[in-house]
């Protein structure tokens, strides 16, 4: 703000309307010609650039009430999620089963002793006898051509249901087209009743759809002894194949379904009952590397479209097809079951990989057939989330504008100061902060103050105020203040939710923060100098005729030609609590006016008001000063051109500093300056 001066060049036009001329008493005789130079009083406003923020009551101390607000925190950019990517890749030969029809074999024993038959129903002795590959029945494996096996193992087991002990058996596995496969030794005896395991390793055999057992056995008979003789008495062999899996196949292949229900992790914070999605694309890689046709269904039992019925999505791929699909999750509702007894947020998928069943048609099939699904979610933003908050971090990044209190005082040492920070919250969750005010100095010095505070909950239908006041009571606010900010930096978090309140938000919800900074001024005034406002004069060279309109005032050059010689008569009164100098300058080129005028008038001295214990001025310091003015000093006024001639004025006040000495200033005090000057001039006829 701009402060007018009463000076020499807003009162010399004046003056001469009122000054005192003497009527001369000869020819070329000199008169005095008096002229208020200056007479003007300043207040504490006066010396503040910051008048807006200066609050001066009629009656009270001054202080300074900066108000302003941070940048507007708004949630629609924070109610984001990182989802989890989910992959699964499904290998054919883990899922793909090849069907083997394990049943019994049973060799009877009439088989064994031809003719023994007809002694069915009678004891009878039993001679030593052996057995020379009696083949079994054919083992079914699967509808298969053939089989390559990449693991397996085939359990073969003999149970002895003869009346006699059985010395030996040996065991040989034949296919129908590959021929032998591999074979077992039983040495041990089996007793009549008991039975013998043993497993043949499949890894590397080839096999067709029948496979059979050749049996070679030795029996030391009934040693003399009698013995039954039944038709029910038979040697049983069974073969099972466990863990088969294959390399190669040629099968009549039915459908292959793969099923899974996955949870994928949307956050580690929230317990969402309800929640819009504003903005989220879920991307799908897709691949059926079989000789099959594939359909893979994926169902969201949480996600609902408008019309209430959950996402479903269903993706038939050819032979060796990829596909690379997405969907946008916008305005789809996300609707889990909670369970506030686990933490986090989990998004629910059930996949469904069936191939189709081709029935009598021969499929080759390897190893190497596979069936890919992999999700990510990508930008998840809710536009409104209802249930419970665990703490959900936000960042805080925002400016408070600051005035430079620098530019009030050159050094301010603060007995006392308030930062009232007002939050406005329409955000239906509690909300800790914990955030910084950084204020940094022209010198690039940082200074922190911490805010910890809870906010309220909003409500839907208006906002919530709560007020938290930063004193030298609670806080470093004095050190933070004297390291005369220039900007002041809003960093740090806060954290919506508690995780037990239930609320709802909604993504054009925010929170403000409005600032009232307070400081009574009881200052440590420094050594400082103030330059008030410039003024124009304006002179008329001598030959120049008629008026002249112009901004400033208007001399005659006649009249100031004839100016010899004068004395000014200075008087100030300081009711101040810090000492003062008071001096005008006159310069003809303005950017010289405070670096290097033609004319200094002063300075004259003053000392400080007299104080009171509290600092307070109680009585103004006066002083009157006279000053002689010389002919070279009123040079500068003469214009001997024959153009206007500009000269530039203004006050400079030298405040003295109070050496740390801390001083209170009101509405009262002020510094009156007043110059009077007592011109001689040359008169004649």
């Amino acid at each position: 703000m701009k402060y007018r001066i009463a000076a020499l060049a807003g009162l010399l036009g004046v003056c001469f309307s009122t000054c005192q001329i003497s009527s001369p008493e000869a020819p070329g005789f000199r008169i005095p010609l008096k002229l208020v130079l200056i007479d003007s009083t300043y207040t504490l406003r006066d010396l503040s650039k910051e008048t807006d923020q200066l609050i001066i009551p009629e009656n009270g101390k001054p202080e300074f009430v900066i108000e302003g607000a941070a940048d507007t925190f708004r949630v629609q950019d924070q109610l984001s999620v990182d989802g989890e990517s989910y992959n699964r890749r499904v290998e054919m030969e883990d899922y793909l089963t090849i069907n083997t029809t394990m049943r019994d074999s049973s060799l009877r024993f009439w088989d064994m002793i031809p003719g023994i038959e007809q002694f069915s129903g009678t004891y009878q002795p039993i001679p030593s006898f052996s057995l020379h590959r009696m083949r079994t029945n054919s083992f079914t494996v699967g509808k298969i051509n053939y089989i390559v096996i990449s693991s397996g193992t085939a359990e073969i087991k003999v149970e002895n249901h003869l009346p006699l002990t059985i010395d030996s058996i040996n065991v040989r596995m034949i296919d129908e087209v590959f021929g032998y496969i591999d074979e077992l030794q039983f040495d041990a005896p089996i007793t009549p009743g008991s039975s013998r395991m043993a497993q043949i390793d499949l890894a590397g055999k080839s096999v067709s759809s029948e496979l059979y057992l050749e049996i070679s056995a030795v029996s030391p008979g009934s040693g003399g002894e009698t013995v039954y003789i039944s038709e029910k008495h038979y040697i049983d062999a069974s073969m099972n194949v466990r863990d088969l899996k294959f390399s190669e196949a040629e099968a009549y292949v039915e459908s292959v379904k793969y099923e899974e229900d996955v949870e994928i992790i949307l956050a580690n914070n929230m317990h969402i009952e309800e929640a819009r999605f504003l903005s989220g694309k879920a991307y799908f890689n897709l691949a059926n590397h079989t000789g099959m046709e594939a359909n893979i269904s994926m169902l969201f039992p949480d996600i609902f479209r408008e019309n209430g019925k959950p996402l479903q999505l269903d993706y038939t791929l050819t032979i060796k097809q990829k596909l690379n699909t997405s969907i946008d999750l916008k305005n789809l509702f996300f609707k889990p079951p909670v369970d506030y007894s686990v933490s986090g947020q989990k998004l629910r998928v059930h996949f469904l990989v069936s191939t189709f069943d081709y029935g009598k048609e021969i499929i080759h099939l390897t190893d190497q057939d596979w069936a890919e699904v992999a999700i990510d979610l990508e930008d998840i933003k809710f536009a409104s989330i209802a249930g419970i908050l665990n703490r959900e971090e936000i960042n805080i990044n925002s400016n408070i504008s600051f005035p430079e209190l620098a530019d009030n005082f050159s050094e301010i040492r603060l007995k006392n100061a308030r930062l009232d920070l007002q939050f406005h919250n329409r955000i239906n969750f509690p909300i800790e902060t914990d955030f910084a005010l950084t204020g940094i100095a022209k010198s690039g010095s940082r200074v922190s103050l911490m805010v910890q505070h809870r906010i309220p909950p909003g409500k839907p239908d208006r906002e919530m105020k709560s007020m938290v006041s930063l004193s030298e009571a609670n806080s470093n606010i004095l050190n933070f203040l004297s390291n005369l900010p220039q900007r002041i930096e809003v960093s740090g978090k806060a954290y919506l939710g508690d995780g037990v309140t239930n609320g709802s938000i909604e993504h054009n919800d925010f929170v403000n923060i409005n600032h009232e900074l307070t400081i009574p001024l009881q200052v440590s005034f420094a050594e400082n100098v103030i330059n008030l406002d410039t003024t124009e004069i304006i002179i008329e060279p001598e030959n120049y005729g008629g008026d002249v309109e112009s901004d400033g005032d208007v001399l005659d050059a006649k009249i100031m030609d004839r100016f010899y010689s004068g004395e000014m008569e200075f008087m100030v009164q300081n009711h101040f609590p810090v000492g003062v100098d008071v001096e005008m300058l006159i310069s003809r080129n303005p950017g010289q006016l405070f670096s290097n005028p033609q004319l200094k008038i002063g300075p004259v001295i003053m000392p400080a008001g007299k104080t009171d214990n509290n600092g307070q001025v109680i009585e103004a310091a006066e002083k009157i000063n006279q000053i002689n003015l010389s002919a070279e000093d009123l040079d500068i006024f003469k214009n001997s051109s024959n153009v206007l001639k500009r000269l530039y004025l203004c006050t400079r006040i030298h405040l003295h500093g109070t050496n740390g000495k801390m001083v209170s200033v009101n509405a009262n005090d002020y510094l009156a300056i007043s110059a009077v000057s007592e011109f001689r001039v040359e008169v004649s006829e």
